[in-house]
């Protein structure tokens, strides 16, 4: 296995040979995989709907689809990135375009205006980020519990992670922010778990967790944002393409 994703109630898992898997809830056939689907190299999971990219730069998309969300728009093609929410989906194409189909909940097909030359995109839920190749951070959608509203002075991000209403990041030179280290941590699921959300996002009681891959501090290599209302599921990480 080489990706994975995680809708509502189904996952996704792209294997090495560019085949998918799919389990789980098969309510709206989001677990249905079309017949002869092969040559995937990136796969999206939105609550009821999945995404598959092929090494052709195409689409093929499948589940529930009451907002258009698995009905991709003509002709496109070139695509290097898929991403899925509630109901919207999402693509990079080659040249830096992101397309957007689907449900629009609070504007989630609007893409921010000032979003130039993306590198990689996230979707979740009624919110959607973008990584700039310079490192800057764009976000659209819901805002209600401030998920779009990045810390002052937070620049030259490599990797970023959203959760249910809440976004951490890693920036380049391998720190994690909005985060505090704790004194004490725990292991989940061979992740360090960092618990001190200090800025982005919902104040919970709880706050929620944020899994750290290599550690925290200066150590961090990737990150996964999880709502506090479900500690134990790990959300798909969103990594910027290294360079060539």
């Amino acid at each position: 296995t080489v990706a994975v994703a995680a809708g509502a109630a189904h996952s996704v898992a792209l294997r090495n040979d560019g085949t998918v898997f799919v389990w789980g809830n098969n309510e709206y056939g989001q677990t249905n995989v079309p017949p002869g689907l092969s040559q995937v190299v990136r796969i999206a999971a939105g609550n009821y709907h999945t995404l598959a990219l092929k090494a052709d730069g195409s689409v093929v998309a499948w589940g529930l689809n009451n907002h258009g969300q698995t009905s991709h728009p003509p002709g496109l093609g070139n695509v290097v990135e898929v991403a899925a929410g509630y109901a919207p989906s999402e693509a990079l194409t080659s040249d830096g375009t992101v397309v957007a189909w689907g449900g629009g909940y609070a504007n989630q097909l609007a893409i921010h205006s000032g979003l130039a030359t993306p590198v990689a995109i996230r979707s979740l839920y009624l919110y959607s980020v973008a990584l700039a190749s310079d490192g800057a951070l764009f976000a659209w959608g819901d805002n209600a519990e401030g998920q779009l509203n990045p810390p002052s002075g937070l620049s030259n991000l490599v990797a970023v992670a959203t959760g249910e209403a809440h976004v951490v990041a890693i920036r380049s030179d391998n720190t994690v922010g909005p985060l505090k280290a704790t004194a004490t941590a725990r292991v989940v699921y061979g992740f360090v778990v960092e618990v001190n959300l200090t800025s982005a996002g919902r104040g919970y009681e709880e706050p929620p967790l944020v899994l750290i891959a290599g550690g925290g501090g200066s150590g961090a290599t990737a990150v996964a944002a999880v709502g506090a209302s479900m500690p134990k599921k790990i959300l798909e990480i969103l990594r910027v393409p290294p360079a060539d």
